[in-house]
């Protein structure tokens, strides 16, 4: 009410500079430049007795891929990494796994560096991992 009432207020009000909200920061920079990927599951089993999700997702955009699986093994993960998001995006610079068994497998950060793709690993501690903490981590 007072918006329309007053049109001193309208036309000589200081103007607020400030964002309204908190500014998050961005960690990656491009469009489809670094991925974090997890499994979800176990659900109730589907067609093909898939009963677990790859999901990943990219850290600019958020855009999510997803597919459901009946086993995880390393053929598959290399399966879902090629299809769903070499393929439609390109190769990343960097993967940011979630610290599980499946993935911490020699032959799949071995294909992703024969890409030239970064595998990084999260704890449940820091699953915001960024590159200096990454480097830090490796140096010690």
């Amino acid at each position: 009410m007072l918006v329309r009432t007053c049109d001193k207020c309208q036309k000589f009000a200081p103007i607020q500079q400030r964002v309204t909200t908190p500014l998050t920061p961005i960690i990656s920079p491009l469009l489809f430049f670094t991925w974090g990927m997890d499994i979800r599951g176990s659900f109730p089993k589907a067609t093909g007795q898939r009963k677990s999700l790859f999901v990943a997702m990219d850290y600019f955009t958020k855009w999510v891929e997803v597919e459901a699986v009946a086993s995880i093994t390393t053929a598959e993960v290399r399966k879902f990494i090629w299809k769903k998001i070499i393929t439609h995006f390109g190769v990343p610079w960097a993967m940011i796994f979630w610290q599980r068994r499946q993935f911490d497998m020699v032959k799949v950060t071995e294909y992703l560096s024969n890409m030239e793709c970064q595998a990084w690993f999260t704890t449940i501690a820091h699953s915001q991992i960024t590159r200096s903490s990454y480097m830090a981590y490796r140096r010690s």
